[in-house]
């Protein structure tokens, strides 16, 4: 059997495997031990080293929970239409319609038009008109957080978990329908839920789901430039196109952030993608990123979570180092590739405005707060007595002081707690850990 897992070293120490699915590291009986001498502390491994990373989520602790509530509603009963407008024109106003273009507010009012008619009937397009209604009320339960929010505008509460459910029960009759615009939108937004609750399977197959439907639609083969309407009709086929192209690029950007966190093989490729983007994207891009820094107002065009040519980019890195291919590759041709994709990233860099661009490296005396915490951890433990451990220990305490916030921030329910309790312990005891051995060896030090 074939191991899923690889070692990781650091400063010349095996720390223990590292898992493709996963990427976390499971320290190994010498890596607890150099640890444990580093710290001089007992270390509980349960919290460093879970059979799971601590951001990925279980929902099997409340599925049962949601399934019994489900029982005693009906699947098919749409929530109160002025709700879901509310929810829809806070959605439309705010900058996550331009970072996850998953609706176009005047396609999606004929969805809720359609969905709304009287008498209900389980007719062709009605399953995946609602399908959408509720996966996009699912992901508004989430945007609606107040980090998310331009304005104090309160909604009354939702249940995202118990909307996803409904739409996972109306799944299979949604996949057997002819695919749509409105199936391919429930899709993508499932996607993009899982994807933000740390989902990593979940989001994973609703991003295979989604990509094949694009490909159905040919989404992926054709890209559409502005022109002039003569009649509405037109306009609304234009609109169509465009929006659906949107959704290529957002389905785009998801799969390449979960093919290198999973392992899991492309499904958007060089070979079978039209990879034009759209019309004057980089001239618009930092624009309206600066614009609405500056101002708070919204850009027209969709940003996208991520510049699609980085997407691009990251595309290129899995196919040349990470695929079955490149596993056949000699040394020789991974460094080919790896200079290669160097000179690729570099163009990128440079092509983002100054106040914008990535640096390099990150100075020691304005350290990146953002910085991979389980190298600042390993960083402090290799040089505890270095004046550099001291400000690196300051990162790991912003890391719990956010924790904190996140807990403050608004009520959670009792699964979220549990998913957010385990990710809080990680940092907390990394923390402890460091503290620990910077005490330990300014100890020795002073002997």
């Amino acid at each position: 059997m074939v191991s899923s897992s690889m070692p990781l070293h650091f400063a010349g120490r095996e720390l223990g495997p590292v898992s493709l699915i996963t990427g976390i590291p499971f320290l190994s009986p010498s890596g607890q031990q150099w640890v444990q001498a580093r710290t001089g502390q007992h270390i509980a491994f349960d919290k460093l080293s879970p059979s799971r990373p601590p951001w990925e989520k279980k929902r099997a602790q409340s599925t049962n929970t949601f399934l019994d509530d489900l029982k005693n509603q009906n699947l098919f009963e749409l929530p109160d239409r002025n709700l879901l407008e509310l929810y829809f024109e806070k959605y439309h106003s705010s900058l996550m319609r331009r970072i996850f273009p998953a609706l176009d507010p005047i396609l999606f009012q004929e969805t809720m038009k359609s969905a709304y008619q009287e008498p209900y009937s389980n007719s062709f397009g009605q399953i995946s008109n609602r399908a959408c209604i509720f996966a996009f009320l699912a992901f508004a339960s989430i945007t609606n957080h107040p980090c998310f929010d331009r304005e104090d505008i309160e909604l009354p509460p939702i249940n995202g978990e118990a909307y996803v459910l409904k739409v996972q029960h109306l799944m299979p009759q949604v996949l057997q329908e002819t695919t749509t615009l409105d199936s391919l939108q429930a899709v993508t937004i499932l996607a993009l839920y899982e994807l933000f609750n740390g989902n990593l399977q979940s989001a994973s197959y609703y991003g295979s789901v989604s990509a094949s439907m694009i490909f159905m639609l040919g989404a992926n083969t054709f890209s559409f430039q502005p022109s002039a309407f003569r009649t509405s009709s037109e306009e609304i086929k234009y609109r169509v196109h465009r929006h659906l192209r949107n959704l290529f690029w957002l389905c785009y950007t998801i799969e390449k952030d979960i093919c290198l966190r999973t392992g899991q093989p492309q499904l958007f490729t060089d070979e079978n993608c039209d990879l034009t983007l759209p019309p004057g994207y980089v001239e618009q891009l930092y624009t309206s990123m600066e614009y609405h820094h500056l101002s708070r107002e919204l850009p027209e065009s969709p940003l996208f979570p991520v510049d699609l040519r980085l997407s691009v980019v990251k595309a290129r890195a899995y196919s040349a180092l990470y695929s079955f291919k490149a596993l056949q590759k000699s040394d020789a041709e991974l460094l080919k590739e790896i200079r290669e994709l160097d000179e690729l990233l570099e163009r990128w860099r440079m092509s983002v405005p100054l106040e914008w661009r990535p640096t390099l490296s990150f100075s020691h005396e304005t350290p990146d707060p953002n910085v991979t915490l389980m190298a600042i951890f390993c960083n402090i433990l290799q040089n505890p007595s270095d004046p550099q451990a001291t400000k690196d220990l300051g990162l790991l305490k912003t890391a719990t002081s956010m924790m904190e916030r996140v807990f403050l921030r608004q009520s959670y329910s009792v699964t979220e707690i549990v998913h957010i309790k385990l990710v809080a312990d990680f940092v907390t005891e990394l923390h402890r850990l460091a503290s620990c051995a910077i005490e330990k060896a300014w100890n020795e030090r002073s002997r």
